[in-house]
């Protein structure tokens, strides 16, 4: 066995070759040139770089939109796309709901009673035969015979110039939905003298 050969590891392990001592002492305390990598050096100056490129861009460039703008677009395209979701799930969950009541004695009931308290008689008549509005028991309809199209046309307001304004605002949304068995209960009861089709109402079969 070798001593030396082990010694001269150690050497070689406390004195590595490629560095060298430089010349100062601070306290008794000498230093190695040991310079960082190369890579290192390169991404700090890559960095400085960047950093000058991302302030002219971001606050000369004009063009480019600052974080919270990127910021206040997402937030709005996420309100529009969950506003459209909502949407569908509203009309979906409104359809499931007149399967219960339309042709429910109770709504219909209930909707009578919203249809007089809320003044709809004024414009449709007490028997829905059309005056200033139009005929509610024909088959010819402006948004559509559909419970959902008469909810939409009753809570949105149908024609605002001529008095139909959006009872949305007024009607909380049980009513609305009374009211709209209570008018699909008047179709087909003709009553005296109605009123004729306006000219944009559609028939429905």
């Amino acid at each position: 066995m070798h001593h030396h050969s082990t010694t001269e590891i150690v050497e070689e392990f406390t004195e590595p070759s490629y560095d060298k001592l430089l010349d100062h002492e601070y306290d008794g305390i000498r230093e190695y040139d040991n310079p960082l990598p190369g890579w290192w050096k390169n991404l700090f100056y890559l960095s400085i770089l960047f950093a000058f490129g991302y302030w002219g861009y971001y606050h000369f460039g004009g063009s480019a939109l600052s974080v919270q703008q990127i910021h206040a677009l997402e937030v709005a395209q996420a309100n529009a796309e969950m506003k459209q979701r909502r949407g569908k799930d509203f009309e979906k969950n409104l359809a499931n709901d007149f399967q219960k009541i339309v042709g429910n004695p109770q709504s219909i009931a209930k909707g009578k009673e919203a249809y007089t308290k809320n003044g709809c008689l004024a414009c449709h008549r007490p028997d829905g035969g059309g005056l200033i509005g139009p005929n509610l028991t024909d088959r010819f309809w402006i948004f559509g015979p559909q419970p959902v199209q008469i909810y939409k046309a009753i809570s949105n307001g149908g024609r605002p110039n001529k008095g139909m304004e959006a009872w949305g605002k007024k009607i909380a949304p049980d009513d609305i939905k009374a009211l709209v068995a209570y008018v699909i209960s008047l179709r087909g009861t003709n009553p005296p003298n109605p009123k004729k089709p306006e000219p944009d109402e559609t028939p429905f079969p």
